[in-house]
């Protein structure tokens, strides 16, 4: 959970940065994918093959910018469309081991309920 804590303090720094003509208002960071049996979404990285034959990795991670006086911005696809690219390779990563690597932020929580994961009935 600690590293959770971390990335939410660190989308924190980016309320009110002015992107493409609105200020950050929110953003929800989140997994996705089929949750565990503990309720937990496990961090999946992909290897896809690209159109020219290039493999490309990515990981099963959304990021939905709400901006004032703007159109959200939506970065990552939803897990199931994944599949649609060729040769799809899935590599569970240790969460124990993302755990233990330092980060660049100062440990703590989120107080801002605006930061966090998807609001329920929210997809995008």
């Amino acid at each position: 959970m600690a590293g959770w804590r971390t990335c939410l303090r660190a989308l924190e720094q980016l309320h009110g940065l002015d992107i493409s003509g609105g200020r950050v208002e929110a953003i929800r960071c989140y997994l996705t994918g089929r949750a565990m049996h503990t309720g937990r979404y496990p961090v999946n990285r992909y290897v896809l093959r690209d159109k020219h034959g290039a493999s490309r990795i990515v990981y099963n991670a959304k990021v939905n910018i709400h901006r004032t006086a703007a159109e959200p911005i939506f970065l990552g696809i939803q897990n199931e469309e994944l599949w649609n690219f060729d040769g799809v390779q899935l590599e569970p990563v240790d969460r124990q081991a993302i755990g233990k690597a330092p980060g660049p932020f100062p440990k703590g929580g989120s107080k801002n309920p605006r930061w966090g994961p998807p609001r329920p009935g929210r997809s995008q």
